[in-house]
């Protein structure tokens, strides 16, 4: 069973009336969601927030006015599946992962008060990042829901919302560990944390060193990285990427724009976490 605990903006907004579930929890499924509503982009009539309440990864869910249940559920199990072979999932598996829902769910409402601050700081994040022309996530007025998850998934969230300290819950990894436990055969992962670069010379610069330097796979990964999309590696391909960088002065060279020292020690750091199963 999916299980979708909302605020009462997204309830009104799905016209839908809350029921009580009780969740059975041990049986296997990818776990619940939070639902709340994006008011301040065009009046909350475009995105519903869906934030996986285990990992606090965000997906956001378009919407028209007069959603219904049907389409919000729909919705998100297309987010989530699209996600999931984007993180190279193999599409059998992710249709695995999201048969544990069932093809059932049930709209309840949502009274844990760490889950609504993490919401209420999601959304805060996301406005402010709205605001930073740089990232280009707003193009012609058109919001890029992608380029913005992969964000607001980057953002290190702790008990008060957002945090740096040891209680640190880092989305996209959380996520992906997600993943893991519904199919262990999949390799353990980590982010690689990288400048975004949006001017088309200076991607094009980087895309020849990188194919110049990297199996074509692996520079096709990073090239995506540096555009804003979430992207995770696997010990061996960290391996390829720190030999790359110590035995290619022109690699090291081309990076400069990204500080490839810390790149490099980011790289090594992640990867013998990976060795050591420290993820």
């Amino acid at each position: 069973m999916l299980v979708l605990r909302c605020t009462t903006k997204a309830f009104k907004k799905v016209g839908s009336v809350p029921r009580y579930v009780e969740v059975d929890k041990t049986q296997a499924t990818f776990g619940e969601w939070c639902v709340n509503t994006v008011d301040f982009i065009n009046g909350g009539d475009l995105l519903l927030a869906c934030v996986h309440v285990e990992s606090l990864y965000v997906l956001f869910v378009p919407i028209q006015p007069g959603v219904s249940v049907k389409r919000l559920v729909e919705g998100l199990r297309s987010r989530l599946l699209t996600r999931l072979i984007e993180l190279e999932t193999p599409p059998e598996t992710a249709y695995r992962i999201l048969a544990t829902y069932q093809d059932t769910a049930v709209l309840t409402k949502t009274n844990d008060r760490k889950m609504l601050g993490y919401m209420n700081s999601i959304l805060q994040d996301m406005d402010h990042l709205l605001d930073a022309p740089r990232l280009q996530l707003c193009v012609n007025n058109k919001i890029r829901e992608p380029r913005i998850e992969h964000h607001l998934n980057n953002i290190p969230r702790g008990i008060s919302g957002r945090s740096s300290g040891g209680d640190a819950i880092w989305p996209l990894t959380n996520f992906w560990q997600c993943v893991r436990k519904l199919s262990p055969e999949l390799p353990p992962r980590v982010p690689i944390s990288l400048m975004p670069i949006h001017d088309s010379d200076t991607l094009s610069r980087i895309d020849n060193i990188l194919y110049d330097n990297l199996p074509a796979s692996l520079a096709g990964k990073l090239y995506t990285s540096f555009q804003s999309a979430d992207v995770l590696y696997a010990a061996n391909e960290l391996q390829d990427i720190a030999e790359a960088l110590d035995s290619s002065p022109a690699m090291r060279k081309g990076l400069a724009v990204n500080n490839v020292d810390f790149f490099h020690r980011q790289v090594q750091v992640r990867l013998e976490r990976l060795l050591k199963g420290q993820t």
